[in-house]
């Protein structure tokens, strides 16, 4: 960031923004977000752009491209704001896929990743696993499957390779018919890092906010503990936005 500001600062920004004009005056950046913070640190006070006409469901569009061409949004959150958009404007895979410059299984792939639990997704971020682990979950049945597999995956750090053979073996377990089986409990999360349960408390109030709930969160923590105040107003009426920042 410090040497795309040091050369604006020299010559100046030799690329336009592009930029939406919106109902209330104002102007949604759709592409430029880095040289526009480097032009402020630059102290411009004015920059160059280039106004594109076009409809919200665009807007959306080029803001999600731009967020994914940064690479500020893991695979979850891509696959969040496909869907969003999928969901707002009636627009198909195929055509996502072309504005995105992706083959339309890429995207059906990247959708799929949002039908595991909630709680997996959290740790295969917070661990830093990968798409392809995250895939090789999806071929598990259940969700007591998902739990146990992340829970080795995580415990023996394992590579792709090692997580697809993982999976296959838990797949082609065979049981026998006539060996009574243990009731099944539940699945639960073995994880003691307590930054897992954290984030999740996080995103959850965060979901809230994006939801247009006034939720705030305090966090106060001591040595031996860390407490959370969650305030969620009573009488809250919103309106979930339709709207991808840039």
């Amino acid at each position: 960031m410090k040497c795309l500001s040091d050369n604006i600062r020299r010559n100046g920004i030799l690329q336009p923004l592009s930029v939406a004009p919106l109902q209330d005056g104002t102007y949604r950046l759709l592409a430029g977000e880095r040289r526009l913070r480097s032009a402020r640190i630059a102290g411009l006070e004015k920059i160059p752009c280039i106004i594109i006409e076009t409809s919200e469901e665009k807007i959306a569009m080029f803001s999600l491209l731009e967020n994914i061409q940064r690479k500020e949004l893991n695979f979850f959150e891509q696959a969040e704001g496909i869907k969003r958009i999928m969901d707002t404007y009636c627009v198909t895979q195929e055509e996502i896929a072309k504005q995105l410059g992706k083959k339309p299984s890429a995207v059906s792939n990247l959708l799929r990743l949002l039908t595991l639990p909630e709680d997996v997704q959290n740790c295969i971020i917070e661990y830093d696993l990968t798409e392809s682990h995250a895939r090789c979950l999806l071929k598990l049945n259940t969700e007591q499957q998902i739990f146990k597999a992340v829970n080795i995956i995580i415990s023996s750090n394992l590579n792709v390779f090692q997580t697809e053979s993982l999976v296959d073996k838990m797949l082609h377990t065979i049981v026998n018919p006539y060996i009574p089986q243990q009731p099944q409990k539940e699945p639960i999360m073995l994880f003691k890092d307590v930054r897992v349960f954290v984030n999740t408390i996080k995103h959850a109030v965060d979901t809230m906010q994006k939801s247009g709930i006034n939720a705030n969160s305090e966090k106060f923590e001591t040595d031996n503990y860390i407490q959370f105040t969650i305030k969620i107003p009573k009488n809250t009426t919103h309106v979930i936005g339709s709207q991808v920042n840039a």
